[in-house]
């Protein structure tokens, strides 16, 4: 049948209207190759084309054929081509080439995308959107010369990638629903947020669709769940850097081998899941599944099928993650065994590991494993995060299975474990069994590059030792040209970032047979120094803990040998969980020769006790290194006349209950090498908390040898236990130096303790920023802090506290840390105040943040000197009570979501609370007054905390309004322990107000409250009238909040009671005079 075409107002058939084009435009030229012949220009700019014209439909775009100069040609509308090629000319010239014109289409037609031929450094970038009109070869020929496709891709054509290169995709591209065809060795590479390649089948014939590590645009980098179904025809290779998981239905096939490797040098990042959804189904294929050099989950798809290959597993330099399995579940499916051939065998070799999805993995002994599988390097983990940002590895895997060592191994570890944090969202890996042999056992990180998981102090890799170790091998510490550090026999140096930690102490390496040997840390020159990021921990426990005590010839050795010490010195020792006490050993603070040395003290939570009571833990200066690897442990001597620095790291507490300072031979070095305590400089700001040091006060065998020296508080707390702190505040003999951007701030444990710094009876006054290096420079980002996690008592505050902002505003913060006791954190009884002609603001924070403490409370007492003059904001947690006065000032009050404000005294500045907030008057219970006309604000979400303990008010919580009050957050009732029977006629007037509107969330006039938790439900009322006195008040004729429990009227009443209800209207309130209607007297 003829089709016609309307044209120009007539109706002619299809064949007249092509003719007629003839007719106006002639003939189409026979398709042409254009070469672009310049740097820079539009695609319609015929002159930088040879021959000389612009590229069409039918014809070939030739971008850096020749020229060594980046070339940019940009589209400035919408185009046709058949192809673009970007194949360098035979004389092998290079350069960078670029499609401009983003938002621009680039209608692509079938000879596609071709840099067969490239090699060198430079990329091909593609920004238009690209329409695929026709089935195409999208080939790049070179990793080193990547192509990058940033629009987006449409159309249904089939597209087949080849070539060695990989070409990464930008944009999610729902518009392609073409099939894609993967060849070759190269891979597209899913690069931008949320990045696919469309609706259509995959096909695996050499080659997958991976992912970028470092995808933009939002927060889920580098994580990408393609629905697409996946088909195998041939032998491939599937490279990514990210996480890449497929929902959709895999076909298998016959005979093939599938390969897992990185697409750059990210190692132990990139990871595969094949995860079919509902009705989608898994076919293995029956060839072998290696694991190159990434990640692959392997999980049960239903009755026992993994998403493995049925023939061999090989585990090579990648990493097998169990994603809901146990390693029974994995055995089984390999029930060929160990090292074997044939159907359903695995083998272990190269470097490569496991790790763990969803629920821990135990590897033990059995089905070809044995002594010797675990003779060899090996990787436990993978850092690869989720969507959510955490680990995707989340579990750890514990290797327990008895190993004898024939060489040094190391267990390579990534950067999944909590540094110096406690953050919960991390991974340790574990080793347990008997570890033997004449080798010896070393770890090291797994990843640090590029993606820097692994250089900051809150991820580092760590792994647990908690079998028996008995290797008698040593290792050999290179630090530089003929330098070694050496263990001796049975020794163990952690040399690379991270931490080894020992649970407990039958873990403690004891193969040394008598002889010196270090268990320790130790790192040269270098630039990964900083932050004291490599060490040796300890495992505590809860109740009594555990203790350790370094078995003969043993001893611990925290150092660096580098011509330099301070902060850059980065070793360090430590405990996690619970209490660790270190029991009569050793400690090496070692150094290059005449440089200072800082050893940090790591706790990530709980504390770490040094020495007991009848066993000191000695610190001893040491320097000294030898010239070659040799087996015996190095011979040290004295470091003396050089100053040794001990930082305390992570949010736990490290407690100084019996330590000395000595020398090798024993002898008493307490001033021999300027001894220092301090916190991490730099870590403790507004944001970090940084534990606290525990000042015993037991006597000179502990805390108080440091009475003579300065303690550097930055971000962290002194803990008092037994002492009240009247140190100075200064960087000279006995002082406190808290100049530094950590702020500083004290705890108190085992009883209240006072701080009253300079130790005047008439305590002095404190200047933030001020000329005694209180904080520097007035920052803002300075706290004092008050609380640590393992106080159980309150800080007595009795400095007047200045806030000291001169001009302009400034934000103060107050931050405080929940300990493990009940009572308030601090009490401020000296008052704030700014004596400056600027705004002090004071923040009252909790810390925020993964693994963060939770939050404190603080006590205003001071009868009458909070004078500061700019607002109060309560956020993050923590709790202000305000029992003495806080003075008149205009300036809001606010307390932010999950907060608390609450008291017995008076503030006299209006309140508003913010959804999620609470205002609690009293302090269990009492009465709290907001004076000179302020206004209270309870916002839609927030909450208005009433505690009842009794039948008056500071018996029950009662907040006097002087101002409005208007209310439209939630009641929150509950009874003290000791009050849970009202009685009948007790009325709790719990709000008293001079005007306002609104009612509590759900709870009209006249509702029914109730007490959670009791048989107590009372009605509540707007129209109280407090006069001062329970006896004096009544619930009509105001417009205060009161909770009552009315008499059960009889029968015959409630119709007149029902009548009286409809005409009871709202009285006024009693004038300012006082007096009321009837002769009455309301209480001013």
């Amino acid at each position: 049948m003829k089709t016609t075409r309307q044209w120009r107002g007539a109706v002619v058939t299809a064949g007249l209207a092509a003719a007629v084009v003839g007719l106006v435009t002639g003939p189409r030229a026979p398709a042409l190759e254009y070469i672009w012949n310049t740097t820079t220009g539009n695609w319609t700019e015929s002159a930088k084309w040879t021959p000389n014209g612009t590229p069409g439909a039918t014809d070939t775009a030739w971008l850096g054929k020749t020229g060594t100069t980046a070339q940019v040609v940009t589209l400035l509308a919408n185009q046709d081509v058949m192809g673009l090629r970007f194949t360098p000319d035979n004389a092998g010239s290079l350069c960078a080439v670029t499609v401009d014109g983003a938002g621009m289409t680039l209608n692509l037609g079938s000879a596609g995308l071709n840099d067969a031929g490239s090699r060198g450094g430079t990329s091909r970038t593609i920004n238009p959107d690209i329409v695929l009109t026709a089935a195409q070869d999208w080939q790049s020929g070179d990793n080193r010369c990547p192509m990058y496709v940033n629009g987006d891709v449409s159309g249904a054509f089939t597209l087949t990638r080849k070539g060695n290169g990989n070409i990464f995709i930008a944009r999610p591209n729902p518009d392609f629903s073409g099939n894609v065809i993967g060849q070759n060795s190269g891979a597209f590479v899913l690069n931008g947020d949320g990045a696919t390649l469309g609706t259509g089948a995959f096909t695996f014939a050499g080659s997958g669709v991976g992912a970028s590590a470092k995808a933009t645009g939002g927060g889920n980098v580098g994580v990408y769940a393609l629905t697409n179904d996946v088909t195998v025809t041939a032998n491939s290779t599937l490279r990514t850097e990210g996480l890449v998981r497929y929902t959709g239905s895999f076909a298998g096939g016959a005979a093939f081998n599938l390969t897992v490797d990185r697409v750059r040098d990210y190692p132990n990042y990139g990871l595969f899941s094949f995860d079919p959804g509902a009705g989608e189904s898994y076919t293995p294929g029956t060839g072998t599944t290696t694991l190159s050099n990434a990640g692959y989950a392997v999980k049960d798809v239903g009755g026992g099928v993994l998403t493995l290959n049925s023939e061999n597993l090989n585990i090579g330099g990648g990493i097998l993650v169990l994603d809901n399995l146990s390693w029974a579940d994995l055995m089984a499916n390999r029930s060929g065994g160990y090292n074997t051939a044939g159907a359903n065998t695995w083998q272990f070799s190269g470097g490569g590991g496991f790790a763990a999805r969803g629920t821990p993995v135990e590897i033990t002994a059995g089905n070809g494993i044995g002594t010797s599988t675990f003779d060899r390097n090996f990787t436990l983990g993978i850092t690869t995060r989720d969507a959510d940002g955490t680990l995707f590895a989340n579990q750890p895997v514990t290797v327990n299975v008895a190993t004898v060592l024939t060489a040094v191994r190391t267990v390579s570890v990534p950067c999944t474990g909590a540094g110096a944090t406690d953050n919960p969202y991390t991974v340790a890996h574990v080793l347990k069994g008997t570890w033997s042999g004449p080798g010896a056992l070393a770890m090291a990180p797994a990843n640090t590059v590029g993606l820097g998981t692994g250089t900051g102090d809150s991820t580092l890799p760590e792994l647990v030792l908690a079998g028996a170790n008995a290797w008698t091998g040593g290792i050999s510490a290179s630090l530089g040209t003929s330098r070694y550090l050496n263990s001796g026999p049975g020794g163990l140096l952690q040399q690379g970032l991270g931490f080894v930690r020992f649970d407990g102490q039958g873990s403690l390496p004891s193969g040394n047979d008598g002889s010196l040997a270090y268990v320790g840390t130790i790192c040269g020159g270098g630039s990964d120094g900083v932050g004291l990021r490599r060490g040796i921990l300890f495992t505590g426990g809860d109740g009594a803990g555990k203790t350790y005590t370094l078995n003969p010839g043993y001893k611990l050795l925290i150092g660096a040998d580098r011509n330099n010490g301070g902060d850059t010195s980065a070793t360090s020792f430590g405990s996690t969980g619970g209490l660790a006490v270190l029991h009569g050993m050793d400690v090496y603070m070692h150094s290059y020769p005449g440089a200072s040395s800082t050893t940090g003290a790591v706790v990530q939570n709980g504390e770490l006790v040094l020495g007991t009571d009848s066993q000191a833990v000695r610190f001893i200066a040491t320097q000294g290194v030898d010239t070659a690897a040799v087996a015996t442990a190095t011979a040290v001597v004295d470091g003396t006349s050089i100053s040794r620095l001990i930082r305390k790291i992570g949010p736990g507490t490290l407690v100084l209950d019996n330590f000395t300072c000595n020398k090798l031979d024993g002898s008493d070095n307490k001033t021999g090498n300027n001894w220092n305590l301090a916190f991490t400089v730099g870590k403790g700001n507004n944001s970090v908390f940084d534990g606290a040091i525990r000042e015993t006060g037991n006597g000179a065998s502990n805390s108080t040898l440091f009475s003579n020296s300065p303690l550097t508080l930055v971000g962290g707390v002194l803990e008092l236990d037994g002492v009240d702190c009247t140190r100075g505040l200064d960087n000279h003999t006995g002082g406190i130096d808290a100049a530094w951007s950590g702020g500083m701030g004290f705890a108190a444990h085992g009883g209240n303790r006072i701080v009253n710094l300079f130790g005047n009876a008439t305590p002095s006054r404190l200047d933030w920023g001020g000329s005694n290096r209180l904080f520097v420079a007035a920052a803002s980002d300075t706290p004092l802090i008050f609380g640590s996690t393992t106080a159980d008592s309150t800080v007595d505050f009795r400095n007047p506290f200045n806030l000291n902002v001169g001009t302009g505003s400034l934000d103060r913060y107050i931050r405080l840390v929940r300990g493990v006791g009940t009572v308030p954190e601090a009490e401020m009884t000296g008052g704030l105040v700014n004596t400056g002609a600027g705004t002090a603001n004071l923040i009252v924070s909790g810390y925020t943040g993964l693994g963060a403490p939770a939050a404190g409370t603080l006590v205003l007492s001071n009868s009458g000197n909070n004078t500061y003059n700019g607002t109060t904001t309560v956020q993050n947690g923590a709790t202000l009570l305000v029992n003495g006065i806080l003075s008149s000032n205009p300036a809001m009050v606010t307390v932010a979501a999950t907060a608390t404000l609450g008291g017995t005294g008076t503030i006299l500045r209006p309140i508003t609370v913010n959804a999620g907030g609470t205002l609690a008057p009293g302090a269990s219970p009492g009465i709290l007054t907001v004076g000179d006309g302020r206004d209270v604000v309870l916002e839609s979400g927030s909450n208005f905390a009433v505690e009842i303990g009794g039948s008056t008010p500071g018996l029950y919580d009662q907040l006097n309004v002087s101002g409005s009050a208007m209310l439209d957050g939630n009641l929150v009732l509950s009874f003290t322990d000791d009050f849970q029977t009202p009685s009948p006629t007790d009325v709790f007037y719990i709000l008293t107000r001079s005007g306002g509107d609104g009612t509590f969330a759900g709870l009209e006039e006249g509702a029914l409250v109730h007490v959670p938790g009791s048989d107590y439900t009372a009605r509540i009322t707007y129209l109280a009238n407090w006069m001062g006195s329970q006896e004096a008040s009544s619930l009509s004729g105001g417009d205060d909040v009161a909770l009552y429990l009315p008499p059960i009227p009889e029968p015959a009443t409630l119709s007149v009671l029902a009548l009286g209800l409809t005409v009871l209207a709202r009285p006024r309130r009693c004038p300012t005079s006082g007096v009321c209607a009837g002769g009455a007297h309301r209480l001013l």
